[in-house]
């Protein structure tokens, strides 16, 4: 639904000399997206976190993160935002 997707975010790379992508999914938890949507776009075999990506005329490494899960740091992030409105 936003910009980039991800299939564009990962063709944003194509003229550079990256040769890794470290994908961190921003989600607070698993759901549909992080365990079959976004796996299944980078072509990662279920329940795997790396593979290869195939970029143009080449092949980089991709790397996939978990969500960001539960940390004290969202909370304190989530009351800041409370507080600022």
């Amino acid at each position: 639904m936003d910009r980039p997707t991800v299939e564009e975010g990962l063709k944003s790379f194509a003229e550079t000399d990256v040769t890794t992508l470290y994908v961190l999914p921003l989600f607070l938890a698993h759901g549909t997206h992080t365990l079959k949507d976004i796996p299944k776009i980078l072509g990662l075999p279920d329940g795997e976190h790396r593979t290869t990506y195939s970029l143009g005329a080449r092949n980089i490494d991709v790397v996939y993160a978990e969500p960001l899960g539960i940390d004290p740091c969202i909370a304190d992030l989530a009351h800041r935002r409370l507080t600022e409105a």
